[in-house]
Formats: C-alpha cells, structure tokens, sequence
C-alpha cells in the first residue's frame, strides 16, 4: 500500500514536472526567436539609468526609469524588469526599435523572462517525481531479496497502530504489529485485502544478518513452516 502512494505521488510530480519542462522549454523557445526577430529590426544603443524610487498607490513597488538618446531626442521609460542592485547612472546595453523609437528590449528583461517559465520548476518537481520512484524501486528490490534469502518466521499478529506519517484522507493509516518469540514486527500501512485479526498468522522474512531489516508476506497465506531464527 506504501509503496502504491508512493507511485501515485511519484508519477503524479514527474506528469506535473514534465509539464512545467516542456512548457518552459516551449515558452524560452518562443522568446528567443522573438527576441531575435526584434533585435534584427532594432539598434543597439546605451541607457542610462534616471532615478529609482519607491511609489505607494495602493500597494507599494520599485520603479526603474531609464533615459536614452536617439537621433538628438531624449527618452525617458519605465523598466519592465530589473534587478534590485540597479543604482541611479548605470550604464544598459538595450536595443531600439527602428520603427519605434520608444519601444526597446534589454538584457537583463529576457534574463528575468526565462527564469520564470518552468524549467527551473519543473526540474524541481521532476527531481521530486524521480525521488519517490527510486524510493519505490528499492523498497521492492529489498522486499524481493527478503523473499529469496531471508529467514522466513511465522509471527502471530498481537494488536495494530495508527501510521500518522502516511495519511489517506486526513486519517492515519493502518499497520499490524506481530512478534515472534521477543521480536517484534510492525509491517508497512495495510491495503483492505492485507487486513488481518488479533491471533491470526503472518508470514515475516527478516534478513540473517540484520533483524531490523524485514518484510510482510501477506501474499502467500501459507503459515505451514515454520523456521527457528
């Protein structure tokens, strides 16, 4: 059952990161040939930074005005994008449109632009995704090895406890407590098909060199054989 959450939530982020990466990439794509197309019928000039000031008109934001000179005539715009170590007569590379001369683009804009499409996001969620698969993997390789080479006990199911670190719905999910001489097992969250009842048999395979590491049968209902550990 563990391992099932683990997989809805593993697949679950790696969908949401493959969609964050590929819109992301899609989105840069985008911008770049757009920028291209509009530095091609542009010509680079240099601004100068005119004032940074702080403005209160119902929320309150910084505003990056820049002047720059074309053919003899001064023009003064705001800054869509900026960075916050921006000082007053800071020189900026930007690139003028020829049929207009108001409009214009900078670097420091398509920098700002590409870091809030989702590559960065979507690496993210996509890491996460991956996290939980590589979890899942080799739980189950340990769980295989158990079956073939652990020593397989006959533990009699004594109680059950609540998982508060694994929730379905908001409640804390289900796990049986068994024990074997003076050992005791606590298996993973139980699906409805694995509950079991006060008394009844398990199957557990505890590995012989390590007792911590161990694994519920519940599978196999056969409790015919018993071995000593």
């Amino acid at each position: 059952m563990l391992n099932r959450i683990f997989k809805i939530l593993g697949v679950t982020f790696l969908i949401i990161g493959t969609v964050f990466i590929v819109t992301g990439s899609v989105v840069y794509g985008v911008l770049t040939v757009r920028r291209n197309n509009i530095i091609n019928d542009s010509f680079p000039t240099t601004a100068i930074v005119a004032s940074t000031y702080r403005w209160a008109g119902g929320t309150t934001r910084d505003q990056i005005w820049v002047r720059y000179e074309v053919d003899g005539i001064e023009y003064d715009s705001q800054l869509s994008f900026w960075s916050s170590s921006m000082f007053v007569g800071q020189e900026l590379d930007i690139y003028v449109r020829n049929d207009n001369h108001e409009r214009f683009i900078t670097d420091i804009s398509f920098k700002w632009i590409s870091l809030v499409v989702g590559l960065p996001i979507g690496i993210v969620f996509a890491a996460i995704g991956a996290g939980f698969m590589y979890h899942i993997s080799k739980q189950r390789k340990n769980h295989r090895w158990l079956l073939d080479y652990g020593h397989p006990i006959i533990a009699t199911v004594e109680g059950f406890d609540k998982n508060f670190a694994v929730r379905i719905n908001g409640r804390p999910t289900t796990v049986v407590v068994a024990t074997f001489e003076n050992m005791e097992f606590v298996s993973n969250p139980l699906s409805n098909n694995e509950l079991k009842l006060i008394g009844d048999k398990v199957k557990v395979f505890v590995d012989p060199e390590n007792s911590d590491n161990y694994t519920f049968d519940f599978k196999n209902e056969s409790t015919q054989m018993m071995y000593n550990f």
